[in-house]
């Protein structure tokens, strides 16, 4: 009689899970006419928005691109620290560039960007600008938590076209100080 170790034939469930592969989306603001930003800062201030963007990303992985990392980290330098409690793969084209700051890595592309992330994750990456990481990236993801904002503003920088992603997943509309928006989530048809 042959007897089969079952623990050599089947893996524990965890271990399976353990190895999934994390969604990678997007989670953006984005004004009616496409705009993102001016100057390297967000063109509009909604409070709400800021802390959903907190309550999303917190405890996962996000990746941003040099400039939203320095603005970022600029906004939290007085506490002596990256935007705390996530991982962020910052890519840069930049090859001396370097962050001794804890749970922060520096890639050189796209594709080390998503390796990276993946490695360290096991849920949900979010890209979380600039426009250049959003245009780069696009084609990577599959889903955009959006919050469309009310408004026509002057910016430098544009969120790209993204009209393939035309599954409506959720639409909530809001407001804030005068200020109509809509958090959408969409997926890519």
């Amino acid at each position: 009689m042959t007897h089969i170790q079952l623990s050599k034939v089947i893996s524990p469930w965890w271990e399976d899970f353990n190895k999934m592969t994390p969604r990678i989306s997007m989670i953006v603001a984005v004004a009616h006419n496409g705009v993102i930003g001016k100057g390297d800062k967000l063109a509009w201030h909604i409070r709400d928005d800021l802390r959903r963007f907190r309550h999303m990303t917190e405890g996962k992985t996000i990746i941003v691109g040099r400039n939203t990392f320095e603005q970022l980290r600029y906004a939290y330098e007085s506490i002596g620290k990256a935007l705390p409690d996530r991982n962020q793969i910052i890519l840069t084209k930049n090859k001396d560039y370097s962050v001794d700051l804890p749970k922060c890595y520096v890639c050189h592309s796209v594709e080390e960007a998503i390796a990276k992330a993946k490695e360290i994750e096991s849920d949900e990456v979010y890209v979380a600008g600039g426009a250049t990481m959003f245009a780069q990236t696009l084609g990577e993801v599959s889903r955009i938590y959006l919050t469309k904002v009310g408004l026509e503003v002057d910016g430098d920088a544009f969120f790209p076209d993204y009209s393939e992603f035309s599954k409506v997943l959720s639409d909530e509309p809001k407001e804030e100080n005068g200020i109509k928006y809509r958090y959408l989530t969409l997926e890519r048809v």
